[in-house]
């Protein structure tokens, strides 16, 4: 039944209120979560049985429940969509579904550019929090909050995707201002540390997949992938190598240094 009210009918549309800072609604993710694991253990148990396209069904449920949170401007929505997004990676990897038709979902969103507007939609919802007095203390603490917060996304945004996290100079005299901004600035940047790691292992699927399609249409592997070797990590690229097997094994060119926090899926794949 959830299966098919996600599939036949439209997706669920969660109510958001920026206007209402951090009081804003919110779904339940705890609920959330939960549904989705179970989404994915369906698909899993269904591909264990051969019905593929019955596991292929439950992943697309799970892909279009995930879909209704990732646009959300919420710092919590985007983590929880991150997090799903992982496993579904990961089950894409090994349920035989049909690639063109999940290469071209996997490109549907940048999760890297939702998160870093939802920090910006909470930055500007921790202003709003501070003082509104015209005193001069006030009025000094919004500004050295503003400078700090716009230096500290602008680094963000301008960050290539990389596994070690980008670095914060941290002022040496702090006034209130530029302490409230500096709070949350760890958890900000560990969440995008989550959201590169989600783009590498992407990237990871998309050449799986790309990969198997190749072979659906000319029934063997290519010879040389050379426009699949590129990589957005900083300082690493795709590798291929083709063993007399019959088998493909895809695998980074150096090994990332992620923080081991969550779900941590293999960075090489092996294909037969």
């Amino acid at each position: 039944m959830v299966i098919t009210l996600l599939t036949d009918f439209a997706p669920p549309e969660w109510e958001a209120r920026i206007s209402a800072g951090f009081d804003a609604p919110t779904p339940n993710m705890s609920a959330h979560v939960e549904l989705q694991r179970w989404l994915a253990a369906e698909a899993l148990n269904r591909a264990w049985l051969g019905q593929i396209p019955a596991a292929e069904r439950a992943l697309s449920a799970s892909w279009i429940l995930n879909s209704s949170l990732r646009e959300r401007p919420d710092l919590i929505s985007q983590l929880i969509a991150i997090a799903i997004a992982r496993i579904q990676v990961g089950l894409l990897r090994r349920i035989p579904v049909h690639p063109a038709t999940w290469r071209n979902h996997l490109a549907e969103h940048d999760y890297r550019e939702s998160l870093l507007k939802a920090i910006e939609v909470e930055s500007v919802i921790g202003f709003r929090r501070l003082p509104e007095g015209l005193a001069w203390f006030d009025r000094a603490t919004r500004a050295d909050f503003l400078d700090l917060r716009r230096a500290f996304l602008v680094r963000l945004r301008d960050s290539p995707v990389s596994d070690t996290p980008p670095a914060v100079p941290q002022p040496e005299r702090r006034s209130a201002g530029e302490i409230i901004a500096s709070m949350s600035e760890p958890n900000l940047v560990d969440a995008l540390g989550r959201v590169d790691r989600l783009i590498v292992d992407t990237e990871l699927t998309e050449r799986v997949l790309a990969l198997r399609q190749f072979k659906e249409q000319r029934g063997h592997w290519p010879a040389e992938p050379s426009e699949l070797r590129a990589s957005r990590l900083q300082g690493a690229q795709w590798t291929y190598r083709a063993g007399r097997d019959g088998r493909m094994e895809v695998l980074l060119s150096r090994g990332p240094r992620w923080k081991s926090r969550g779900l941590v899926l293999p960075i090489r794949c092996e294909l037969e």
